[in-house]
């Protein structure tokens, strides 16, 4: 693992602890590829248990393998990020913004 050039650190200090954080997303995005979904995952549960989960059950369908993610800590943590990026996406993207709209139109929400 390489090392942060971070001397003197307090993880209650916000400055210090979004470096360390973003750190730590980034080296775990190297592991795994640019794989964001186990890099998130990884994040939260650890390296080793991703690890495992994926030389156990391999990658396949990102929803299954979220799914079958044994923590439900991890498991949620990875949900609420992937959702809260899709809105980012969602509000803030407007070609993705139009593309929603484009499937939405097609498949009408029946009341």
């Amino acid at each position: 693992m390489p090392k942060i050039k971070l001397k003197e650190f307090e993880l209650t200090d916000p400055d210090d602890n979004i470096k360390l954080g973003t750190w730590y997303l980034d080296y775990t995005h190297t592991e795994y590829d640019g794989n964001s979904m186990l890099a998130v995952a990884s994040y939260n549960a650890g390296p080793g248990a991703v690890a495992d989960w994926v030389a156990k059950k391999g990658v396949g369908d990102a929803d299954q393998f979220i799914e079958s993610i044994p923590y439900s800590e991890t498991r949620g943590y990875v949900k609420s990020v992937f959702e809260n990026y899709w809105n980012y996406l969602r509000l803030y993207n407007p070609e993705i913004a139009q593309k929603l709209d484009q499937v939405s139109n097609q498949y009408p929400t029946v009341q």
